[in-house]
């Protein structure tokens, strides 16, 4: 691949926002949260021990959880339903047909009307296809959202498991 396919490409995963980097506003309100003070200072970020850090790495994975799953949320609230409008407008695409070939003065008119129509025809089956691929990938992303929260959570839990066993 060329350096200008691979520079056309590598934003595709981040372009819905299911996998970009959260806002640090975002990160900063669930880094109050789970550090419980509402004073959260640009040192925070930047921790000094480890339950500093595993609580930045907690509040992270949850804003891209939360994008991730509000990616998904979107396209499922604005995804057309592959089982009733689409197959309508093919069906509108036909009776288009039917109603231009009854006006076509001159065959390569009708010809012209029929390419249309045909492209339109494989545009929409295109879109439904891409329609289920991204929907089974911001899918995807959510779910790996979720399990690098999980895990994060895990780390976060992990000195105070400790600290209960040594006692």
């Amino acid at each position: 691949m060329t350096r200008s396919g691979k520079a056309a490409v590598s934003g595709n995963a981040r372009r819905h926002g299911a996998t970009a980097q959260p806002k640090p506003s975002a990160v900063g309100t669930w880094l109050s949260v789970i550090l419980d003070r509402a004073d959260i200072t640009s040192s925070d970020f930047i921790p000094e021990e480890e339950r500093g850090f595993r609580a930045v790495a907690l509040a992270r994975a949850e804003a891209q959880l939360v994008a991730a799953e509000e990616a998904l949320r979107d396209f499922e609230d604005t995804a057309i339903s592959p089982s009733e409008e689409v197959p309508g407008k093919i069906n509108d695409a036909t009776a288009i047909l039917r109603e231009l070939s009854g006006h076509a003065r001159r065959s390569q008119d009708m010809q012209l009307n029929t390419a249309l129509l045909r492209m339109l025809r494989h545009t929409e089956r295109d879109e439904r296809l891409l329609g289920r691929e991204r929907h089974k990938l911001l899918k995807r992303y959510a779910r790996e959202a979720r399990a690098r929260r999980v895990s994060a959570f895990a780390a976060w839990l992990e000195p105070v498991r400790d600290e209960g066993t040594a006692a």
